[in-house]
């Protein structure tokens, strides 16, 4: 393979040094120069747009994901301050490790279990 003389190397720049100049926003007086296609109308000044939420949809999306992390940090308090004890009923106190570790393998068995039982819930 041979390399042509407009290839590029690591010191020639991958943009253009010059772009062309934007074109300036119609004026207030002036209607837009592209007219929209038939059946799509332009926004009201009095609707919020498409891609930011309201304020009761921000709150339920915060309260949902506040509510996930909270639940998740006291199911590892939960199962951290108990080790000590669920091993000491069984004598092997000494051997904590285990109990971490069924915990989170029927944390993995378990998850798929339920999904079907949320369906219902996630029907639209």
């Amino acid at each position: 393979m041979t390399a042509s003389p407009r290839s590029a190397t690591e010191r020639q720049p991958l943009l253009p040094s010059e772009f062309p100049a934007p074109s300036p926003p119609p004026e207030s007086g002036e209607s837009d120069p592209t007219p929209l296609p038939s059946g799509i109308q332009t926004p009201s000044k009095d609707t919020p747009p498409v891609n930011q939420p309201s304020g009761t949809d921000l709150a339920w999306v915060l309260t949902g994901l506040w509510s996930a992390v909270f639940l998740g940090a006291l199911d590892g308090t939960i199962v951290a301050t108990l080790l000590t004890p669920i091993g000491s009923y069984f004598n092997k106190a000494h051997e904590a490790s285990y109990l971490g570790t069924s915990y989170l393998l029927s944390v993995c068995c378990f998850t798929p279990l339920v999904r079907p039982l949320r369906r219902p819930f996630n029907a639209h």
